[in-house]
């Protein structure tokens, strides 16, 4: 009797050694096969356009992890099985999906299995873009007509979507020079103008498929020429140096599935001063009670990533020692699902019946449908959560001809940037050896324009503007610069701060003084209301 006994609390702790039925392969949800990697240009975050070799942007791609790792699935496919009393058993050492178990076991895993792959379509958001660029006034021909390309592309919640061309061309930046005992040697320092139009947007869903969160970095840039600048030294060749025009806005919003959200420039710097782009997302509601659901998939996309962060942008050259140039303020804390099914687990803690099983991964929650209390708790703490991330306004900015309208979002970063971007050789540093020495060229970057940072608020922006700009420069000669030919810059730059109430009057910021005259008027700005 008590062999009886230790044998049936045998098959109790291991039922599934005991699992009846032949092997077969169950299908792989898409969820569980890594994601194919989309390899396209890095932005230009920095929204420097001129690089040095050690600023080379690396190509990045779309990480190969799967949505919903193999493991996670097989614990969901296991404890829904053993919740039902069946019996399944998996080879765990196969990338396929090998089980064998009772015939209700099997079916019943193979229908958690069309669920996960019916919420691989819910999860997916389709994107239509359309950028058109045309001379002010309307359309022309030959080079003022309108430049224009359409795109559409379906992605997962939460991934990034290229579209557009980078261009690049190399120059001679400067001479990386070397010297030992009696003689010396400069080799070129080739650095890259990165231009074109590109857009890189990351579109999640939010408000439970509702809506979609759409966060981009538009840049339009064009390679406006390259001169020459002869440091009239034996021992350096000729330094190019070239001007670039662009203008990049950085913006998030919210809109309806079905919706559209638009970024507006007009007057810029580039062959086609005026551009729109509307950016419309498309994707599916969660449905709250299918008829023969188990698995309650959420999708955590949006709160389970951290919003995409901006490096600071400065005027270069001597300017930069002129004024804090900071990072922006901090952006809100990703939430992982794995912190969200803690606090389902510690709230169910009490000592009351033990509740259902949870499963998450990166960015998805899985729960069962017949726990309605966790159910109900965590698209509560999601929506709240959600909430504070989506106050949204509409930034409207001019300065005198030139004028923007985009979208910001609070958490998400939001910039306005547009000028030309130039170097110069700017001085020498003195490379010394016993018998002899050369002179190193100093090459800086120069931004001449305005940069606009936006942090949106609840009924407001904070906005952050400065104005950088140049005046005619003088060459100093070799004879009277020693080691070689140099440029001198004479700049300015003013900065204005201000927070802006949505729905006030206009407000300039960062304007001259009082009877100054010679420059651009100030930066005239308003905050919308979506």
């Amino acid at each position: 009797m008590k062999q009886l006994s230790v044998l049936s609390l045998l098959c109790g702790v291991l039922p599934l050694a005991s699992a009846p039925g032949d092997w077969t392969a169950l299908p792989t949800p898409r969820l569980c096969e890594p994601r194919a990697a989309e390899t396209h240009p890095a932005p230009l975050s920095s929204g420097s356009h001129l690089l040095s070799p050690s600023e080379r942007l690396p190509v990045r791609g779309t990480a190969s992890t799967a949505r919903l790792p193999m493991p996670t699935l097989v614990k969901i496919l296991e404890d829904d099985v053993r919740g039902r009393g069946g019996r399944i058993e998996f080879f765990k050492s196969s990338s396929e999906l090998l089980a064998r178990g009772d015939p209700a076991a099997l079916e019943a895993a193979r229908a958690r299995i069309g669920e996960l792959e019916r919420a691989m379509e819910t999860l997916s958001i389709d994107l239509e873009v359309d950028l058109a660029g045309s001379p002010s006034g309307g359309t022309g021909a030959g080079k003022g007509a309108v430049e224009r390309w359409t795109a559409k592309r379906r992605t997962l919640s939460g991934e990034e979507t290229f579209f557009g061309q980078r261009k690049t061309s190399t120059f001679v930046m400067s001479f990386d020079v070397e010297v030992a005992a009696d003689s010396g040697i400069a080799a070129p320092v080739l650095g890259t103008a990165a231009f074109g139009r590109t857009l890189h947007v990351r579109a999640a869903r939010v408000d439970a498929g509702k809506r979609v969160h759409l966060e981009g970095l538009l840049d339009l840039s064009e390679l406006s020429g390259v001169e020459r600048f002869d440091p009239e030294t034996p021992d350096l060749g000729v330094i190019q140096e070239p001007a670039l025009d662009f203008v990049q806005i950085a913006f998030a919003g919210v809109v309806d599935s079905g919706g559209t959200l638009e970024v507006e420039v007009a007057g810029a710097p580039l062959s086609r001063p005026d551009w729109k782009l509307t950016v419309r997302a498309s994707t599916h509601a969660d449905d709250p009670s299918p008829k023969d659901g188990v698995l309650d998939v959420l999708d955590l996309a949006f709160l389970a990533s951290d919003p995409v962060s901006l490096p600071v942008a400065g005027p270069g050259a001597e300017l930069e020692n002129q004024a804090p140039f900071v990072q922006p303020p901090h952006l809100p804390a990703a939430i992982p699902p794995s912190a969200i099914a803690a606090a389902l687990d510690a709230r169910a803690g009490d000592g009351s019946a033990p509740r259902p099983s949870t499963w998450w991964s990166d960015d998805l929650l899985i729960l069962q449908r017949s726990d309605t209390q966790a159910r109900a708790e965590a698209r509560s703490l999601v929506a709240a959560a959600e909430t504070a991330r989506l106050s949204t306004c509409r930034i409207e900015a001019r300065r005198g001809t030139l004028s923007a309208r985009f979208p910001a979002c609070a958490g998400s970063p939001a910039r306005w940037l547009a000028g030309r971007e130039r170097t110069a050789l700017v001085g020498y540093r003195a490379e010394i050896a016993p018998q002899t020495w050369m002179a190193a060229p100093d090459v800086q970057k120069a931004f001449d324009g305005l940069a606009l940072a936006v942090e949106a608020l609840p009924g407001a922006a904070q906005c952050s503007l400065w104005i950088a700009e140049s005046a005619a420069g003088s060459v100093v000669a070799r004879a009277d610069a020693q080691l070689g030919k140099l440029q001198l810059l004479s700049r300015g730059l003013r900065a204005e701060r201000a927070r802006l109430a949505t729905g006030e009057p206009e407000r300039a910021l960062a304007g001259l003084p009082a009877g100054d005259a010679g420059a651009p008027d100030a930066v005239i700005l308003r905050c919308l209301a979506p």
